[in-house]
């Protein structure tokens, strides 16, 4: 009872595994540039929003860290 146990269990981290580890995008050639798109000017002020609300909160530091 004990090894079918064993083997059920490893049965199933092995589908698992294989199912769920898939390349989502063809991958890219070595030396090759993939080509970009620009980001939207609303997306980029959002960001900027955003950056900005999170330095009111918390200020960055402009010394750098020794640690």
């Amino acid at each position: 009872m004990v090894r079918f146990s064993t083997r059920l269990i490893l049965l199933v981290i092995l589908a698992v595994s294989l199912a769920a580890c898939g390349a989502s995008r063809p991958p890219i050639p070595p030396g090759v540039i993939p080509t970009q798109t620009e980001v939207p000017a609303e997306e980029e002020r959002y960001g900027q929003d955003v950056l900005g609300m999170l330095t009111e909160r918390y200020p960055l530091s402009t010394q750098r860290s020794t640690h």
